[in-house]
């Protein structure tokens, strides 16, 4: 009996301890898998954050890249420089500083916003840049709008000044009274609405995996 207990007491506790590893094995693989679901989770939403923000900011950027000027956008020129210019040269000459400063600033917004959705598709898969492609179409048409109005008003081949119909009919589409919309500014909003919706959606999936 005793010799029995020797030849069977090491197999038993080598069995134990074999189990024992295995058993610390898939808690640690559970463990891992937990840790990397929720961090997962956490640069998911950290990503949808900030598309969101950045979103906001671009919308908010094209709304004032197309708002009409106000009295602290006036450029301040050289007055030397204007004493040999013409009324309409000094006209463009303004025209172009303010709508060229909002375009850096748009620019800037731009790149933060396009930074943004390209990790978000990269943590959340391609979907996200379609969901917000309309919004991005959209953010085109303001800026298409301002460089249109810059390129009728800087044609030295047809010189046409403030009064002319072409150029009012441009400059109502980059000078809306500040607080008003039309419907480019409701479309901006309708489209990042939307891409915003379908990003709650998946995280919300995501959360209830």
């Amino acid at each position: 009996m005793i010799d029995s207990l020797e030849i069977w007491l090491p197999v038993v506790r080598d069995l134990v301890m074999s189990l024992a590893a295995v058993v610390a094995a898939f808690a640690a693989i559970f463990g891992l898998w937990t840790w990397r679901r929720e961090l997962a989770g956490r640069e998911r939403f950290h990503a949808a954050k900030q598309l969101v923000m950045c979103g906001h900011r671009l919308w908010k950027a094209c709304d004032r890249l197309r708002m009409e000027a106000g009295p602290g956008e006036a450029p301040d020129f050289d007055r030397e420089l204007l004493a040999h210019l013409t009324s309409r040269e000094k006209w463009v000459m303004s025209e172009r500083a303010i709508y060229l400063k909002r375009i850096d600033a748009f620019e800037a917004e731009s790149q933060k916003y396009s930074a943004a959705l390209l990790e978000a598709r990269v943590l959340m898969g391609s979907w996200v840049y379609g969901a917000f492609l309309p919004f991005g179409k959209r953010v085109n048409e303001a800026l298409d709008m301002v460089n249109e109005y810059l390129h009728i008003i800087s044609d030295d081949a047809r010189l046409l000044s403030a009064r002319s119909p072409v150029v009012k009919e441009a400059k109502k589409r980059v000078s809306l009274p500040l607080g008003s919309e039309d419907q480019l500014s409701e479309k901006l909003a309708e489209e990042l609405r939307a891409g915003e919706e379908r990003l709650l959606r998946f995280l919300d999936r995501s959360k209830s995996r």
